[in-house]
């Protein structure tokens, strides 16, 4: 072989080596059950800030974003029955996450979500994508990623009559603790109930649901705390739990 083909051949091959450095990955990765990563957030301009800088990160492919009202609608698209029922509690907005979805790239989903989740401080949560078998699975997958966040920093308190309800409103509202107090009566409660389950709720009458308060914490108010503290000191509470905020799993899992 001739010495000009040799340097032709050895400056061909180098090129080619600069070109894999500079283009590390020449094809999308697209998200699947087994690279999928989604992380959630309280209002959609932490969504929006953090999906700007994913874009930008060679450690992710395939971002997708999801506004709190999108993931309210794919979540009725799934669950019709939901439609009427969804104008949540008694703030008159429903608790519902927004998020950004992508997809790992090389690291392991799992690896990944942990150091996105230190990056991403403001992120309610950062969860790999767990694809569940069938509707139940996804179904129980869905009410345990929605109980595991708290969109609002709220607690739930429920009573057996309104009476009980409205004095422990009253007394919330003097708490330095709490920033705001939404009442439920038992007669609303009741016909939200007939809302979202039909004709499953005819049966039930205002008696059969309790009365609530929907308490929202102030922003250095751990809920979880405060729950477990007005349990044991509000007269009269029947249960009291931290908020629930609805969130969807990442949309290669399901619905």
């Amino acid at each position: 072989m001739k010495k000009g083909v040799l340097i032709g051949a050895g400056v061909l091959a180098a090129a080619v080596v600069v070109a894999v450095l500079v283009v590390p990955r020449s094809e999308p990765v697209n998200a699947t059950c087994d690279n999928g990563v989604s992380l959630y957030f309280a209002h959609d301009a932490g969504m929006r800030a953090a999906a700007k800088r994913l874009r930008e990160d060679d450690r992710v492919d395939d971002v997708r974003t999801e506004t709190r009202e999108q993931t309210l609608r794919r979540l009725v698209r799934a669950n019709p029955d939901l439609a009427d029922g969804m104008q949540g509690g008694t703030s008159g907005e429903p608790a519902v996450a927004a998020a950004v979805h992508v997809a790992a790239v090389a690291e392991p989903k799992g690896e990944l979500a942990g150091v996105l989740a230190e990056e991403y401080g403001k992120a309610l949560a950062v969860e790999p994508v767990k694809c569940p078998g069938n509707r139940d699975e996804f179904d129980a997958a869905l009410v345990a990623l929605s109980r595991s966040l708290n969109c609002r920093n709220s607690v739930s308190l429920s009573f057996v009559t309104d009476e009980a309800m409205f004095a422990a409103a009253q007394t919330l509202r003097d708490d330095r603790r709490v920033a705001e107090v939404h009442e439920t009566t038992k007669e609303q409660a009741w016909r939200t109930a007939q809302e979202v389950l039909g004709e499953d709720g005819v049966a039930l009458g205002p008696d059969d649901v309790p009365a609530s308060l929907e308490v929202i914490a102030e922003p250095s108010v751990d809920p979880g705390q405060l729950a477990d503290e007005l349990q044991s000191t509000l007269p009269d509470v029947d249960d009291a739990q931290p908020g629930v905020c609805v969130a969807l799993l990442h949309p290669v899992a399901g619905p």
